[in-house]
């Protein structure tokens, strides 16, 4: 679990990233919806699986529900 913070924003939710699923080497968060303490939504929470490729500086990274397939690169120091 970790602590996150919507973008812009103060109010705080926990977030369950799960190791090594649905394979080893990957993460996954799940969809969720966080409330507030008057029942409203704070924020949705997007579904993701990552899977990133050590010592080569390159991150895979899946979000089905908004349809996009990310790749990010490190930049060499």
């Amino acid at each position: 679990m970790r602590l996150a913070k919507t973008v812009g924003g103060t109010d705080e939710h926990l977030e369950t990233v799960l190791i090594n699923n649905p394979r080893n080497g990957y993460n996954y968060r799940a969809a969720a919806t966080v409330t507030g303490t008057d029942g409203t939504t704070v924020v949705n929470v997007s579904e993701w699986t990552n899977l990133g490729l050590r010592g080569m500086g390159l991150n895979a990274l899946l979000r089905p529900g908004q349809k996009q397939f990310m790749f990010s690169v490190q930049q060499p120091s």
